[in-house]
């Protein structure tokens, strides 16, 4: 069973666009003082999508003109990260070409069990723009999780039972490495799929 500590709380926060004066509100959570996330450089074994080519580690910024939502999480999760998965994969849906600028970076808190081959086989299955995250060390994930305020625990028992927690935001980056907006589990895709188009729609290229 998944231990999470995740309240579905929805902030109204407001963004305003460059050049104009008409507020656009989101609904994820907005700080005042956004995490910066940019310094963050993890190991990355993304084998399959369309980021198979890749260096061996990945650093938590989106490219230039696109923006990159990030999730701790792993894949015997029973509930939280396949729900916030298959949102993302239905956001991408409902706000159509526009669903082409943004990837999904996916770090997995349960290495020992999410080796390379299991990991891109899960996330392939919600979609090719994706970046397969497995930490080489356990400061390696404690340090990436201190820099988004996440947090994880895999618990052994006396009976071999492993029980993972892990929160269950999601973050919204863009390519500074500034966390634009937080979604709490359980925003779902219309809310992701609203917020997405407003910040792509004031990210880079159009």
């Amino acid at each position: 069973m998944t231990i999470a500590c995740a309240a579905v709380v929805f902030v109204l926060a407001v963004l305003t666009s460059c050049g104009s004066s008409a507020d656009q509100t989101l609904v994820g959570i907005v700080r005042d003082e956004p995490l910066q996330v940019g310094d963050v450089v993890v190991t990355d074994v993304t084998a399959e999508g369309a980021y198979a080519e890749h260096g061996p580690t990945f650093t938590m910024k989106a490219q230039p003109g696109r923006l990159l939502v990030v999730y701790f999480g792993y894949t015997n999760c029973p509930d939280l990260c396949p729900t916030t998965l298959a949102a993302l994969r239905g956001a991408r849906s409902v706000i159509g070409d526009a669903g082409d600028r943004f990837d999904v970076a996916m770090m997995t808190v349960d290495p020992d069990r999410d080796t390379a081959k299991v990991l891109n086989g899960y996330l392939a299955s919600f979609g090719d723009l994706f970046h397969a995250l497995r930490p080489a060390s356990d400061d390696e994930l404690s340090s990436a999780e201190a820099a988004f305020l996440a947090s994880s625990s895999v618990v052994t028992g006396a009976d071999g039972a492993i029980e993972v927690g892990h929160s269950a935001t999601a973050y919204v980056v863009d390519e500074h490495g500034t966390v634009l907006v937080e979604w709490p589990f359980g925003i779902g895709k219309d809310g992701m799929a609203h917020d997405l188009k407003i910040l792509i729609d004031n990210t880079g290229e159009k």
